[in-house]
């Protein structure tokens, strides 16, 4: 008769540290537009959940051929793009929540068809690496019909993103960017 008791009293007892203490699982999920025109921009979004860390982590965004990455939002981490895959590495990284990424990524003009986007999260918990990987994400490189942001939308963009960052009391909700001709 005891022994039921105390196998149900250690089921409640895993349960309930499970729920304050337990490993809430990390993941990697992006947010990325179905299709691009050649030769424009897109911004690239990619989110850690549950990212409550505190050491060592590594971010690798890879890209097929025929895309640039550029770094827009890495939260004081160190951004390398080389032979497809935009790196961004934390020798200490202090998160307490979600970590939010952001990239400016340019498909070229000779990229055409569908195209993959993968991404990996690594990190080191309790001296041991873990890695989390994004599931792959799809984009349509061609011309379409969806409305296309183009790089000067993309540069307006990140203009008002910094000034409300900067400013969050600002009400500003457009910038217009003109180019003037120099005089012959």
């Amino acid at each position: 008769m005891i022994k039921p008791l105390i196998i149900l009293f250690n089921t409640f007892v895993v349960f309930l540290f499970s729920i304050l203490f337990g490993d809430s699982a990390i993941t990697v999920v992006g947010n990325f537009p179905k299709s691009v025109n050649p030769g424009y921009d897109f911004v690239a979004e990619i989110t850690v959940n549950e990212a409550k860390l505190d050491g060592f982590a590594k971010l690798a965004f890879q890209v097929p051929k025929g895309f640039l990455v550029k770094e827009m939002e890495s939260r004081s981490g160190a951004f390398t793009f080389k032979k497809n895959v935009a790196t961004v590495t934390w020798k200490k990284i202090n998160s307490t929540g979600d970590l939010k990424l952001k990239f400016l990524v340019t498909a070229i003009v000779k990229t055409i068809g569908a195209k993959k986007l993968e991404a990996k999260f690594s990190y080191v918990l309790n001296n041991k690496k873990v890695a989390v990987s994004m599931p792959s994400a799809e984009i349509f490189v061609g011309e379409t019909e969806e409305p296309i942001i183009t790089p000067i939308d993309t540069i307006k963009k990140i203009v008002l993103d910094t000034i409300k960052k900067q400013n969050p009391d600002t009400m500003l909700t457009k910038v217009v960017i003109e180019s003037k001709e120099k005089p012959s």
